[in-house]
Order: C-alpha cells, then structure tokens, then sequence
C-alpha cells in the first residue's frame, strides 16, 4: 500500500519497498515504476479511505498460500464481483502447493 493524501491505495507487491511516483487528476490517481504504470485507482477523498485491488496480492500466494484467506482486498473482490473464476483457480492452484 502506498499513501497519497492521507489515503492508502494497493499496488503490487513486488513493487514493496521500491519508490515509486505518482500523478494525481480530480478522478485518478497512478503510479509508475520508472515510465511504466502498474496501478491505476479512482481517487479517494475521505480521510483515511483506502482503495485495495485483489490482482496486487496474487503474487503473493505462490509462496503464502494461505495469505488472502482473511484479508480485505479478498473480501473487498468478493463484494464487488471482482473475484473472478479465474481468480479462485489461481488460489486453488497456490494452495496446492509447488509440485
């Protein structure tokens, strides 16, 4: 997650620790890695408000499998209809293990 006035917004996890920049319009708000854009979100105006996009943590699950069980991007994906079929095959597929 990554903070932009006071609000906190996903970005892919293997983008962790990295700097990053973003540019803000009244309805957007992007960040780039270098020149490349790897996440886009409507901006937020609430204090506080945070904006999770599932696809950001699927990575993780090839070594934690076990990790989106409980978490809020899950249940935020879920409630908007964003978990997708082939979302729950690629959780299948990681909670299998390595083969």
């Amino acid at each position: 997650m990554i903070t932009v006035k006071m609000c906190r917004y996903s970005v892919p996890v293997r983008f962790i620790d990295r700097k990053v920049t973003v540019t803000l319009t009244c309805d957007d708000l992007t960040v780039y890695d270098g020149r490349r854009e790897i996440a886009r979100h409507r901006r937020l105006t609430g204090r506080g408000a945070e904006h999770l996009v599932l696809d950001h943590y699927l990575e993780a699950l090839l070594t934690k499998p076990g990790a989106l069980e409980r978490s809020e991007a899950l249940h935020e994906a879920r409630a908007d209809g964003a978990f997708t079929a082939v979302h729950e095959a690629f959780w299948a597929r990681g909670q299998e293990g390595p083969r």
